[in-house]
């Protein structure tokens, strides 16, 4: 699973990746061209329907609780780390300037 969380112009993510439930790899999941910011995770193909997708929010679990109690989007993503055994690695993050 890939947490990503936004806030404040920092776009972040965790860096794990899994198959069949089994961690896989890191690698990463936010990057900013061009003065725009992306995120994304899962095969290939996944990431390009999400760009013919466009821009849609999508808001659950861990992080979304720790933004309303006021925490950065590093603290999110590392909040969802402490409880998602499909998030984990390292916290990246990208600034949108």
């Amino acid at each position: 699973m890939t947490t990503i969380a936004y806030r404040d112009g920092v776009l972040a993510a965790d860096t794990l990746s899994t198959a069949n439930g089994l961690r896989d790899d890191y690698g990463a999941k936010v990057w900013k061209h061009k003065g725009v910011l992306g995120a994304g995770g899962g095969i290939t193909g996944d990431l390009s329907e999400i760009s013919r997708m466009g821009s849609r929010r999508y808001a659950g679990g861990m992080p979304v609780r720790a933004l309303e109690m006021g925490a950065t989007a590093e603290q999110a993503v590392a909040a969802a780390m402490k409880f998602d055994t499909g998030t984990g690695g390292e916290v990246q993050s990208v600034r949108l300037d």
